[in-house]
């Protein structure tokens, strides 16, 4: 009884964080392919992620997203198959080709700098996305930062146009 109680004190809080990484996550699904896309403005067959470097976890987590909607597997990716695209193992084959460009309302996007700042975030974020939903109680006491983060990365992602 006494998580329930904790759970019910952490409420509203829950449900702005839960909010806002569920608007990140929106935003990755129609950035990050756009970005990841045919950058020549030219019809193509190579779909986002055919050269995209999966661990076999990835592999799987995206073939599962192919059967649920080969045309869109992003809307049935989970947000730890984008944290994972954001990690430092793709700083050098993701991030400066081109998924910097997913961030155009921070200043100098291409940066290690830059890219270690997005990196945190989005590990705080998928913390928190994760704490929210498997009711990891102990461990909200860093929920205003973490949702502060999730709104930083919100705000540089910007609108999507798509």
């Amino acid at each position: 009884m006494n998580q329930l109680k904790e759970f019910e004190s952490h409420k509203e809080s829950l449900k702005v964080a839960y909010y806002l990484v569920g608007v990140l996550e929106l935003r990755l699904r129609v950035v990050i392919p756009a970005t990841l896309g045919n950058s020549t403005g030219e019809e193509s067959e190579v779909q986002w992620f055919s050269e995209l470097k999966l661990s076999e976890q990835g592999q799987s987590t995206l073939a599962r997203a192919r059967l649920q909607d080969a045309s869109f597997p992003q809307d049935f990716l989970p947000f730890s198959f984008w944290r994972y695209l954001l990690s430092s193992r793709n700083y050098g084959s993701l991030w400066i080709p081109r998924v910097h460009l997913a961030f155009p309302l921070i200043d100098d996007p291409k940066s290690h700098k830059t890219f270690l700042t997005i990196d945190k975030g989005m590990d705080s974020a998928l913390r928190l996305r994760n704490n929210i939903a498997h009711y990891n109680l102990n461990h909200l006491g860093g929920l205003q930062y973490s949702q502060e983060k999730v709104l930083w990365l919100i705000n540089a992602v910007g609108a999507p146009t798509v």
